[in-house]
């Protein structure tokens, strides 16, 4: 088996390859434990954060002295936290449009559906749930509701879910 030690010559390796190593071995997990991992605490979304972080630095091979924010710019992405409410607007923006299998559109209600009386943008709002409990505000269907109904109707209403260029406006 090849085992590969790179350790503190990582700088020696062209800057495409690395975009591929981390691309093909680390950025799964990103995306996965995005998904996997929307209800957890401010603590451990830092720790991930620092880790993200720590992968910019390694890919441009920048000290600690250069501001983590600019070398996400710099390779063109989202912080963490972004990329997790991201993934919760696209999976409601799939749900309102019925891209989602049957039983997961049941578990929100616009809130047409609900309202007695017509409300604005009451056809493309979802009903948010009132929770009892800090448990239950952590649950999918309260989070992404409530992040579904702060997005503008526009951007909510279009045929394709496009992030707008300053997405932090919104989430």
């Amino acid at each position: 088996s090849c085992n590969l030690k790179v350790g503190k010559h990582y700088y020696l390796i062209l800057f495409d390859t690395r975009m591929n190593i981390y691309n093909t071995i680390v950025m799964p997990y990103f995306n996965y434990c995005s998904t996997v991992l929307g209800n957890i605490s401010k603590g451990l979304s830092d720790k991930i954060q620092k880790l993200q972080n720590r992968a910019a630095r390694i890919l441009t091979i920048s000290n600690y002295e250069t501001h983590s924010s600019i070398l996400l710019d710099e390779l063109g992405w989202v912080s963490w936290e972004n990329k997790r409410l991201k993934q919760l607007a696209t999976i409601m923006y799939k749900i309102h449009n019925n891209l989602f299998p049957l039983y997961l559109r049941h578990i929100f209600t616009k809130t047409l559906n609900v309202q007695e009386h017509n409300v604005r943008n009451s056809e493309i709002n979802c009903d948010v749930p009132n929770p009892k409990t800090d448990y239950e505000k952590g649950s999918l269907h309260y989070r992404v509701s409530i992040l579904w109904n702060k997005i503008p109707s526009e951007i909510r209403n279009s045929k394709q879910f496009k992030t707008p260029p300053n997405e932090k406006a919104y989430f």
